[in-house]
Protein backbone atom coordinates (compact mmCIF):
# COMPACT_ATOMS: atom_id res chain seq x y z
CA UNK A 1 0.00 0.00 0.00
CA UNK A 2 1.46 3.34 -1.42
CA UNK A 3 1.72 5.98 1.53
CA UNK A 4 -0.11 9.28 1.24
CA UNK A 5 2.11 12.34 1.42
CA UNK A 6 1.08 15.68 3.26
CA UNK A 7 1.54 18.94 1.27
CA UNK A 8 4.17 20.94 3.73
CA UNK A 9 3.02 24.27 4.88
CA UNK A 10 4.41 27.83 3.87
CA UNK A 11 7.05 27.42 7.25
CA UNK A 12 7.82 23.93 5.89
CA UNK A 13 8.64 25.72 3.03
CA UNK A 14 10.38 28.39 3.56
CA UNK A 15 12.62 26.00 5.91
CA UNK A 16 13.47 24.13 2.73
CA UNK A 17 13.81 25.99 0.29
CA UNK A 18 16.91 27.88 3.42
CA UNK A 19 18.37 24.52 3.23
CA UNK A 20 18.02 24.30 0.04
CA UNK A 21 20.34 27.28 -0.63
CA UNK A 22 22.47 26.03 1.85
CA UNK A 23 23.12 22.79 0.04
CA UNK A 24 23.50 24.78 -2.97
CA UNK A 25 26.35 27.32 -1.89
CA UNK A 26 28.38 24.34 0.01
CA UNK A 27 28.28 22.07 -3.34
CA UNK A 28 30.87 23.65 -4.94
CA UNK A 29 33.55 23.56 -1.82
CA UNK A 30 32.28 19.72 -1.73
CA UNK A 31 33.43 19.12 -5.24
CA UNK A 32 36.35 21.45 -4.71
CA UNK A 33 37.87 19.37 -1.67
CA UNK A 34 37.01 15.82 -4.09
CA UNK A 35 38.99 17.37 -6.67
CA UNK A 36 42.11 18.17 -4.30
CA UNK A 37 42.00 14.86 -2.66
CA UNK A 38 41.74 12.52 -5.73
CA UNK A 39 44.47 14.92 -7.10
CA UNK A 40 47.08 14.46 -4.12
CA UNK A 41 46.47 11.02 -4.32
CA UNK A 42 47.01 10.71 -7.92
CA UNK A 43 50.48 12.26 -7.40
CA UNK A 44 51.12 10.41 -4.48
CA UNK A 45 51.44 13.43 -2.31
CA UNK A 46 50.42 11.91 0.71
CA UNK A 47 54.00 10.57 1.11
CA UNK A 48 55.23 13.91 2.54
Amino acid sequence: MTPVLEAITAEERQALNQLEAVLRQGWQGFIDVGEALLSSCDQRLYRA
